[in-house]
């Protein structure tokens, strides 16, 4: 393709962007407003049994809470879905005049993180500056531990709208800018520059804690954080407490220093982006760190916790700087993006052969949403990555397995596999490398004594709690059901044609939902249009099916990949029914607990998988016409540059283009559901 036809097809991409964000303003959103937050602590109740609040805000337009009454670590903890209560408010002047009184039913109160927003049927109407007494009930009966937070002050989002839209369109222009060049120099620079952008920008539009599980991710890194200050003897200097703090918690609760941390919510809209980025006031260091507990959160030394080390140290490093608690969390979310960037990069850099499928997979808006938190699947997709790239470059190299690649491929699987055992199929990458690579005896004798060492170390640390997992249905409890009986290995064994229906009625209904899952990211319960899907999904198949590698694609190598992906898929939902599952009648009951992003590393066998000689004719023609098309609009001083070059960047700039417009489809979603 030429520079004037990418110039077009740019300004064509861009412009029609531009004016779809402008027309959906209009159109849409013009009318959806965030408003001003006042969080009034449980602690800051007087003797009055009140909250004596000075009115910063000409009225209250909804409110939120949260009980901080329950210890998470004591023996009378209630799941947070247990605690449906009433919860009254009554506003009266200082003079004792009484200005509103609510009463709010079914209130699903959490210990020490807000509810949903509740709109008043009527504004509380404030004269700012006056002091105003807010007392409030629980089930009836007054509290001293409910803490409110009042809502008001409309404000137009279209300052936000419009500072997201011009990231977006900045980052579309980077798209183009480096991908869909003439030349291949500095590709790689390029790409780390292009990645870190695309996963700062998710990071800033999709706030606080909105990637799964992440809130539990959150406090095993911030845990981690805690030890790190009490080793080095730094807690005080962070709190601000003159007195040393306990910040490892009693009864293994986890304490938080940073109020604006302990109330973070789980289920986000844009009035959460909003106040994330506006107020700076609230939420930073307390000094009563015993205040402050988030949840239940126990410190066990477990094989996941190496995974969380370096979003723990950036995390501890901006407390230490008493950075706002925005920046604390975000310094911790993207030192993960950057690990997985930098680790992408080097696959790249490992196999360069390989570095469109990398691109493309590390482009993905899922992996791009995944990398900018602080789940542990951002470790495992980066070590993943690393290890199948030394795995490919062993089959492609002229040298043969070394005893440095040997080494590089134990330390990955060191990194990943105990972290998560599901995915110890992905051992299979070796046996893509060709027997003649295997020139040294030395490295084959040296491949089986790490196997055994390797099958003994995970039988040791891994293997009880597995057993203990598939025999006896010591489950999650989140999928535990009073009464009801857990999959066994021993009953999957005796009831075969009941355990094969649940897989085959989870490969029917769950596999379209699980495969937009894994290529857009989850996104709470929205789903994105099925067009941008499609858009993504063609370029991301063609650059996987037209990669070129030095080597043929063999009868073995697809036979190889379709035996992983299959036992990947059969392992994972295994893994999800005997964790997650009770046993059910049900003839249409699906595996349950399953998501797309676990399926991420076998996008990497797709190379394999559709690349054949089928497929050589189309390639050819398609190169015939790329090479054809990139003669024109040249000039003397061009770089020269091959077809098949030209074209996997111009797929690759394909994927980036489609994912850029998901993440711009999530920050409306955002706007639609703030409506």
């Amino acid at each position: 393709m030429g520079r004037s036809s990418a110039g077009r097809i740019f300004i064509a991409v861009w412009c029609g962007t531009a004016l779809f964000m402008a027309l959906y303003w209009i159109v849409r959103l013009s009318g959806v407003t965030c408003y001003d937050e006042k969080v009034l602590e449980s602690s800051e109740i007087t003797a009055d049994g009140g909250y004596l609040y000075t009115a910063g805000m000409n009225g209250i337009s909804e409110m939120a809470f949260c009980l901080d009454e329950q210890d998470p670590g004591g023996e009378n903890y209630q799941y947070p879905d247990e605690l449906y209560q009433s919860v009254g408010i009554t506003v009266s002047s200082e003079d004792g005049e009484r200005i509103s009184q609510n009463l709010f039913i079914g209130q699903n109160l959490r210990p020490f993180a807000f509810t949903d927003r509740v709109k008043l049927e009527k504004e509380i109407r404030l004269e700012q500056g006056q002091r105003y007494l807010v007392e409030a009930t629980v089930g009836g009966e007054r509290t001293e531990a409910l803490t409110v937070v009042l809502y008001g002050n409309g404000h137009s989002t279209l300052p936000m709208y419009l500072a997201v839209c011009a990231a977006v369109l900045l980052l579309l222009a980077m798209v183009f800018a480096f991908l869909a060049g003439r030349s291949e120099k500095h590709f790689i620079l390029r790409f780390i520059l292009l990645g870190l952008y695309f996963s700062f920008l998710s990071e800033c539009v999709m706030v606080p804690l909105c990637v799964p599980d992440e809130p539990t991710h959150f406090m095993d890194v911030y845990s981690i954080s805690n030890r790190i200050t009490d080793r080095l003897g730094l807690e005080s200097r962070i709190s601000g407490s003159p007195e040393p703090l306990d910040v490892t918690g009693e009864g293994d609760s986890l304490n938080i220093t940073e109020s604006g941390l302990t109330r973070l919510r789980t289920n986000m809209d844009l009035q959460d982006t909003w106040n994330f980025w506006t107020d700076w006031s609230y939420g930073n260091v307390t000094g009563r760190v015993s205040d402050c507990r988030f949840q239940y959160r126990p410190w066990q030394l477990h094989n996941t916790r190496i995974s969380y080390v370096i979003p723990a140290a950036a995390l501890t490093a901006a407390r230490f700087a008493h950075a706002p608690w925005q920046v604390i969390l975000l310094a911790g979310r993207m030192a993960n993006a950057l690990l997985f960037i930098l680790a992408a990069a080097l696959s790249m850099r490992i196999c360069p052969s390989f570095r469109y499928p990398a691109a493309a997979v590390a482009l993905l808006p899922s992996v791009s949403f995944l990398a900018s938190s602080f789940s542990y699947d951002v470790w495992n997709l980066a070590f993943v990555l690393l290890f199948f790239s030394v795995c490919m470059r062993c089959r492609e190299s002229a040298e043969g397995v070394r005893f440095r690649d040997l080494a590089a491929m134990v330390v990955c699987l060191a990194l990943f596999l105990p972290v998560k055992f599901i995915y110890f199929t992905l051992l299979g990458s070796v046996l893509l490398i060709p027997r003649r690579q295997w020139k040294d005896k030395r490295v084959v004798r040296g491949s089986a004594a790490v196997i055994l060492a390797a099958a003994a170390f995970l039988a040791v640390t891994r293997g009880q709690e597995v057993l203990s997992y598939l025999t006896t249905g010591m489950m999650d409890t989140r999928g535990q059901a009073e009464g009801a009986q857990s999959y066994t290995v021993s009953y999957a064994l005796q009831a075969p044609r009941h355990t094969a229906g649940l897989f085959f009625n989870t490969l029917c209904s769950g596999f379209d939902r699980n495969l937009v899952k894994c290529l857009d990211g989850e996104f709470f319960s929205n789903y994105l249009p099925d067009l941008l899907t499609a858009a993504l999904l063609l370029p991301f198949t063609l650059l996987m099916a037209l990669q070129e590698k030095p080597q043929e694609v063999g009868r073995r190598e697809r036979a190889v990949s379709t035996v992983i992906l299959l036992s990947g898929w059969f392992v994972t939902l295994a893994a999800m029914l005997f964790l997650f599952n009770n046993v059910s009648d049900d003839r249409d009951a699906v595996i349950e607990g399953l998501q797309g992003r676990y399926f991420l590393p076998y996008l990497l066998f797709l190379p394999m998988l559709l690349n054949s000689g089928r497929l050589s004719g189309l390639r050819d023609r398609i190169l015939s016409r790329v090479g054809s098309a990139g003669t024109d609009g040249g000039t003397a001083g061009d770089v020269p540059d091959d077809p098949a070059g030209r074209l996997q960047r111009f797929l690759l700039c394909g994927v980036a283009v489609a994912s850029t417009m998901i993440l711009l489809a999530k920050f409306i979603l955002l706007y639609e559901g703030r409506s």
